[in-house]
Order: structure tokens, then C-alpha cells, then sequence
């Protein structure tokens, strides 16, 4: 995944002006970020529920 986004960047920077690739880039990876967070609340909220399941047993 990092490897193929590195990839896309540096063919984007040299098709076209680095600036509009920079901003394109950085709310990919800002997105990506975002993204990942919001799966990593969720799972804890998952497991925290599984925890209060378990106890309730």
C-alpha cells in the first residue's frame, strides 16, 4: 500500500505542478488517517461491549 502510493505521488508530481499534487497527497493521507481512526474507535467500542457481555455472564 505505501509502496503503490509513493508510486501514484511521484507520477502525479511529474505529470503535473507539485504544489496541486502536494495538496492532493496530503488529503489522501489525511483521509486514510481519519479512516483508520474512526475503525480503531469503533473496534475498541466493539471489544468494550464484548467486555461488558463477557461480564455480565
Amino acid at each position: 500500500m505505501r509502496n503503490g502510493s509513493a508510486i501514484l505521488y511521484l507520477v502525479c508530481c511529474l505529470t503535473s505542478g507539485f504544489s496541486i499534487c502536494e495538496v492532493v497527497y496530503v488529503h489522501f493521507i489525511h483521509s486514510i488517517i481519519s479512516l483508520a481512526r474512526s475503525w480503531w474507535i469503533l473496534e475498541d467500542g466493539l471489544r468494550l461491549s464484548w467486555m461488558e457481555a463477557l461480564a455480565h455472564l
